[in-house]
């Protein structure tokens, strides 16, 4: 790991919560230094029983079979009959979420690129209208 944390310290700095050993790095780089970090990881992790994923300025690194996705069947299964399901992301990392998603659920995709989710605003500026719009 100490391969993972002199990675940080170029140009990308751990951030957000990490669950079932997932880590994710937010880029402060251009996106040529984005993919030379993520080239370098798969380097350095070899044939381990991981998966690196660039999403939108993020890099994220997550043991195989452990995404987003994962947790939506006991959410859903914890959750009232009708209840309102809606999902929200901007890039790679969240289209395992929109996979795992009921057939009644809404989801978003923020911004410009291919998507499995059945809607999609131009900006951040725009999903918080309609998330505003949905609570109102």
């Amino acid at each position: 790991m100490r391969a993972v944390e002199r990675l940080a310290g170029r140009g990308c700095a751990p951030s957000g919560p990490r669950s079932h050993g997932t880590t994710a790095w937010s880029s402060r780089s251009s996106p040529t230094a984005e993919r030379r970090s993520s080239l370098r990881l798969q380097e350095l992790l070899g044939d381990a029983p991981v998966e690196i994923i660039a999403g939108a300025r993020v890099i994220e690194l997550r043991p195989c079979g452990v995404n987003k996705g994962t947790i939506v069947p006991p959410l859903v299964a914890a959750m009232p009959a009708g209840a309102l399901i809606v999902a929200l992301g901007d890039d790679r990392t969240d289209e395992d979420l929109f996979a795992a998603l009921p057939p009644s659920a809404i989801a978003i995709h923020v911004g410009p690129g291919p998507s499995l989710a059945a809607f999609r605003v131009t900006n951040v500026a725009d999903a918080r209208r309609v998330l505003a719009a949905l609570v109102a």
